[in-house]
């Protein structure tokens, strides 16, 4: 029943669908499929906008540039939003759609590149919220264009003064 109930997969998706489930099964032990595909089908909303990260930066960096003419914002400011989107656009390429970044991702970007001055991963709550604050601006610019409904970048994690990020 169970086989005959299943969508059929093509022969290109055969091994990324087996690569899913096995990222899933590493990151979730206990999750079941059907909870994962409940969730899903309660979660997911398509992609209408279909705007990458490539075309999302151009369109924030322009507007970077623009209210840093106007005053709005110091050179300083500008180079480090300059370089923080630069960081991001490097890490997941300029043609990921996105409306498919979550907050778990976003977290995961943050962790894997924040660094302390000495190369460890000892960062600062400072830094992380720096970063953090990047990621929101951009992500806030794109709801204001209408390219996404909601700002995953909210959802990550804020720490205080005296929280270790680690």
């Amino acid at each position: 029943y169970y086989c005959s109930a299943a969508p059929p997969l093509s022969g290109e998706d055969l091994p990324r669908f087996g690569t899913t489930l096995n990222r899933l099964k590493e990151k979730y032990p206990d999750a079941s499929l059907a909870d994962v595909c409940d969730f899903f089908l309660e979660t997911f909303k398509p992609d209408t906008s279909g705007v990458t990260v490539g075309s999302a930066m151009d369109s924030y960096v322009a507007d970077v540039e623009r209210r840093f003419e106007t005053g709005a914002l110091s050179w300083w400011q500008r180079q480090s939003i300059k370089f923080a989107t630069q960081k991001f656009e490097r890490h997941f390429g300029s043609e990921t759609r996105l409306a498919h970044f979550t907050a778990s991702q976003l977290h995961d970007y943050l962790v894997e590149t924040s660094r302390a001055k000495d190369g460890s991963r000892n960062y600062s709550n400072k830094t992380w919220t720096n970063r953090r604050g990047y990621l929101t601006r951009f992500f806030s610019f794109c709801v204001e264009e209408g390219w996404l409904e909601r700002n995953p970048a909210l959802q990550v994690r804020k720490y205080t003064k005296r929280e270790h990020a680690q």
